[in-house]
């Protein structure tokens, strides 16, 4: 298994898009954040700062109506990973975008 070195220039190596490498690093963030809230390795769980500070849930479900936001982003996901996680969606949301603005990924 590579440690996070190896991986960030595994990304580096393969992915060419600046917007695609933040959205992982943001993906991380909020799983990291996750895996500390369950006691958990972090390391086995393997936006904009601030913009994402004090951010709503409402604030971020309305935007997902609008396709042309995180476009790629499948909104089912989302919702699966509140319910894998055991939260309500709202939380979820808030909760992910606290971890990415004390990232200061995004």
């Amino acid at each position: 298994m590579l440690d996070r070195t190896g991986n960030l220039q595994l990304v580096d190596e393969f992915v060419t898009s600046d917007s695609l490498k933040r959205h992982m690093l943001a993906v991380e963030a909020a799983m990291r954040a996750y895996a500390e809230r369950f006691g958990q390795d972090v390391e086995l769980w393997m936006v904009r700062p601030q913009r994402l500070e004090g951010i709503t849930a409402a604030s971020v479900k309305k935007k997902l109506k609008n396709l042309s936001f995180a476009a790629t982003v499948h909104r089912e996901d989302i919702t699966r990973g509140a319910e894998a996680f055991g939260v309500e969606l709202d939380e979820h949301i808030e909760f992910c975008a606290s971890a990415m603005h004390r990232a200061k990924i995004v």
